[in-house]
């Protein structure tokens, strides 16, 4: 795959990730008696923000980025194997090692796609020209108005 496509495949995960993170605020107004830790406020938005300042070509993003997919996959596969351990529920155990897998998969497109990589500099790069040309224009423009 190209970097184009790991770039958008990890950046969905995170931001769907957070939209799912965020459900249960929206259903706390339609619904009585769903409880909303603020901490899944803070996640779900953080994993959005992180999610569109790496499409933008943050290299301090796909850190983040990388510490928390690591910390997923800790988790799910720890979920997972006390449920198995425990001969709880097969169904939920299953789910959290998919999502250990999507984890897996993050983690090896964010720190070991040559590609992957190559893009986001590219991305960067790009960004920072354009922001750079925006400045200079209304530097000028400043400038102008003052004379």
């Amino acid at each position: 795959m190209t970097g184009i496509v790991h770039l958008r495949i990890v950046t969905t995960i995170f931001v769907f990730g957070g939209i799912v993170m965020l459900l249960p605020y929206a259903l706390s107004f339609l619904v009585d008696g769903v409880r909303t830790p603020p901490i899944g406020l803070i996640g779900g938005a953080g994993n959005i923000a992180v999610g569109i300042w790496f499409s933008r070509g943050s290299q301090i993003a796909r850190y983040l980025m990388i510490a928390s997919s690591i910390i997923c996959v800790l988790a799910c596969v720890s979920f997972m194997a006390v449920m198995l351990a425990t001969d709880d529920d097969r169904f939920t155990a299953a789910l959290f090692g998919a999502a250990g897998a999507v984890g897996g998969y993050c983690i090896w497109a964010l720190m070991f796609s040559k590609e992957l990589r190559a893009e986001l500099s590219r991305r960067g790069n790009a960004i920072r020209k354009t922001e750079s040309e925006e400045r200079q224009k209304f530097y000028d423009q400043v400038s102008e108005r003052s004379e």
